[in-house]
């Protein structure tokens, strides 16, 4: 589709383009001078153009789109010699771009042009396929074929996709002070590029709800409550760059009525492409948040307060999920793909230092006596279980996964578990605030080694750091202890309680586990839409009203009830 920016609300509804065809352009007009002086004629053919951004997503090449004039051909052209590095980037000079939406590239006869922008040209299973860039190492546009800039108008179609265009974007006015006639004026471009959506052959609504899933009354997931047919025909007949589909989203759901949400997303472009389905669910998850809503990220422990009781803390847990921008996530995630994240999350591990410093266990090939001692630590984490089998984040297991840990046992990282990287912080006891510091290096640790690949982590202001599960998107935090609370826990408010604290409560053996004697896994329930420490200070904070509740419980009433429970 177009390679718009996200901005705001609007550009989620123009959300298929292919991940790296997205210059930061805020409205049309803009773009199309963006696209017009990204262009590079090679052969007679455009690349880098509007023409060619048609061809990448897959659409019909039958579009009356008419030839840009090209921009002057650069007085001498340069000569570079490219190499291929092992993660798959190209390095011309001093220039390193990424190939990584390409799936078990093969570079025969690479061809390197450089002018105004450096155009890549290779043989891949026996197509050329184009790829350009400009010399800060921003894709603007491919991996593609080429497209001839003028051919005739698909006779199906009523109109020309030009002519939609120039039919329903209007030129941009001033940004006006007045929040109403901001938002009447976001209603009717939305409405526009609905329009224009509808227009594009192989995007928009599907005819029927023959596909639609049968629930049975006990279901309660967020699936089941938003799914309703309106959304279904709405998302139905769309597919991310990757291909993945609104069958592949609600799949685990539909597979298990049990699921508490029952849907993932295969990539960061799901949560644009079927927007209607993950707006409803994130806005019923995380306490109202909607899609207009921006989110903050602090990992200052300084800022933190407060301490929970010993005597009840058994152990203290805090970990996030980072995934890596444009290969995927588990549910989607390609076998090629899946191989680069652990690439260079272990070049990034092998590079940290201090107390942190520690060795990474394949799964794949590991020892019987490293097996043996990890299970022993309980660190070796198991094939996701039949929520995650449902969504596909099972597949080619155990290959490319494995664990880090450091010498002191203290700080840990799953890779290609559930996310690309699961980021454990934890020690025995109730040392909250050393813990989130511990974690807060550890995480600017890897940052530093993912980004010296030429990589950098999923993120956008309005979801934050993107996951594979709708609930985890923003800080990606599970902020949990494990607490004796045997009174409590069997007391018939107990989950109202949880859910007042806004606290998850859980088996100590993981998500849709049992507790043993008592003993539960607490954490803060929200992720998104507040802070790192916000939510290490609720659960800090919610813990001790429980712990006071199992005082009191103990007590036999000689000591009341906290007042947050009872009102």
């Amino acid at each position: 589709m177009f390679g718009l920016a996200r901005a705001g609300v609007l550009a989620r509804r123009v959300a298929t383009s292919v991940a790296c065809t997205r210059p930061s352009v805020r409205n049309m007009a803009s773009f199309q001078q963006e696209m017009t002086k990204n262009a590079k004629i090679i052969g007679g053919v455009i690349v880098g153009g509007a023409a060619s951004l048609f061809a990448f997503d897959g659409l019909s090449h039958k579009h009356n789109v008419a030839p840009m004039t090209p921009p002057p051909e650069p007085e001498e052209e340069m000569v570079a010699t490219p190499t291929i590095t092992s993660s798959g980037s190209i390095v011309i000079g001093d220039l390193r771009v990424s190939t990584a939406n390409i799936e078990s590239p093969s570079y025969d006869n690479l061809d390197v042009q450089i002018g105004e922008n450096v155009v890549l040209k290779w043989n891949q299973n026996g197509s050329d396929v184009y790829q350009v860039f400009n010399f800060s190492g921003e894709c603007l546009a491919g991996p593609g074929p080429l497209v001839e800039p003028t051919v005739e108008v698909v006779e199906e179609k009523p109109a020309a996709v030009a002519e939609v265009i120039a039919e329903y974007i209007p030129t941009p006015a001033a940004p006006s002070t007045d929040d109403s006639k901001l938002l009447e004026a976001i209603a009717q471009i939305e409405a526009r590029l609905s329009a224009i959506e509808s227009s594009l052959p192989g995007y928009g609504p599907s005819v029927s709800i023959d596909g639609y899933p049968r629930f049975p009354e006990k279901c309660s997931s967020l699936l089941k409550k938003h799914l309703s047919n309106e959304v279904y025909l709405e998302c139905a007949g769309r597919i991310t760059p990757s291909g993945f589909t609104l069958e592949n989203v609600m799949q685990s759901g539909v597979d298990n009525f049990d699921s508490g949400v029952g849907c993932y997303a295969g990539d960061e472009e799901s949560y644009t492409v079927f927007a209607p389905l993950f707006d409803r669910v994130i806005e019923d998850y995380h306490n109202g948040y909607k899609p207009t809503d921006k989110h903050v990220s602090d990992m200052d422990a300084s800022k933190l307060h407060g301490s929970v009781d010993p005597d009840y803390v058994i152990s203290t847990r805090i970990r996030v999920g980072r995934n890596i921008r444009g290969l995927g996530l588990s549910p989607g995630i390609s076998r090629a793909q899946r191989r680069v994240s652990e690439s260079i999350l272990v070049d990034a591990l092998s590079k940290v230092d201090g107390d942190l410093e520690g060795k990474y266990y394949s799964l794949g090939n590991m020892s019987e006596e490293d097996r043996k001692q990890l299970v022993a630590d309980h660190f070796l984490f198991k094939k996701g279980d039949r929520f995650l089998q449902s969504a596909g984040a099972n597949r080619d297991w155990p290959e490319s996964r494995g664990i880090f840990h450091n010498n002191e046992k203290t700080f840990l990282v799953w890779v290609n578990e559930e996310d690309q990287a699961r980021i454990i912080s934890m020690e025995q006891g109730g040392d909250v605030k050393g813990i989130f510091e511990r974690l807060s290096r550890g995480i600017a640790a890897i940052e530093k080694g993912v980004q010296a690949s030429g990589y950098e982590y999923a993120y956008n202001d309005h979801l934050g750091y993107i996951h594979s599960c709708p609930t985890n998107c923003g800080t990606g935090m599970r902020a949990s202890v494990h607490v004796k609370l045997p009174n409590v826990s069997k007391h018939p408010d107990f989950k109202n309680w949880c859910e007042k604290l806004r606290l998850q409560p859980r088996g100590i053996h993981g998500e849709h586990s049992e507790s043993e004697g008592g003993v539960y896994d607490i954490s803060n329930k929200e992720r998104l839409g507040k802070s790192e420490v916000q939510l290490v200070q609720t659960m800090i904070d919610g813990v001790t009203v429980l712990i006071d509740a199992e005082k009191s419980l103990e007590s036999k009433g000689t000591i009341p009830l906290p007042s947050k429970l009872l009102q």
